[in-house]
């Protein structure tokens, strides 16, 4: 299988791609469902198809999801925004670490933003880059890596060139704000 090209990837680009929109003709997304700690390690969606019916495509590899998305009918998801950076746990690899995602009510002309999910682990606090993909986007495509090493699971998002609105280098010398102990 051949995923979206010419595109952008975010994430470590290791593992067997997916491309969603070969699921059918579909109409939107119903629910979005992430696992997430250091890294954002896995995502299932959930569409619905032009015909009524739904698909679920599960890329959370051997995790369960601890973060619930849900869309209603008038919804669509128009921006997606995230962080890849070297997480200090792993090897050095810029993985996809965190995510937010940014959704429009048709009906209503309301915008909900949700996330930022994935804590970006401490070294990506530091140095990071950050990605903003604009556009209604109907379907996902990347790469799953699943593995019996750590992390067990690594997620790599692509989107078309033509939704990439910026890349942003992030570094922040001062480090992180940590909470303040009790």
């Amino acid at each position: 299988m051949s995923i979206i090209s010419p595109r952008e990837a975010f994430g470590i680009g290791k593992g067997p791609e997916f491309d969603d929109s070969t699921l059918g003709d579909i109409k939107s997304i119903s629910q979005i469902k992430l696992y997430e700690g250091w890294l954002v390690d896995g995502i299932e969606i959930t569409y619905v198809l032009a015909n009524g019916s739904t698909k679920t495509a599960n890329h959370l590899g051997s995790a369960t999801a601890n973060v619930t998305i849900d869309f209603n009918s008038s919804e669509v998801l128009v921006g997606v925004t995230g962080k890849v950076g070297v997480s200090g746990y792993y090897d050095n690899a810029n993985y996809l670490s965190s995510l937010s995602f940014t959704i429009l009510d048709k009906a209503s002309g309301k915008v909900r933003v949700e996330g930022p999910y994935g804590v970006a682990g401490p070294v990506t606090a530091y140095h990071s880059t950050v990605f903003t993909i604009v556009g209604e986007i109907k379907s996902f495509s990347g790469q799953e890596l699943t593995e019996k090493t750590d992390p067990n699971n690594a997620l790599t998002l692509v989107f078309p060139y033509s939704q990439v609105l910026s890349i942003t280098p992030y570094t922040n010398p001062g480090g992180p704000i940590l909470p303040t102990p009790a």
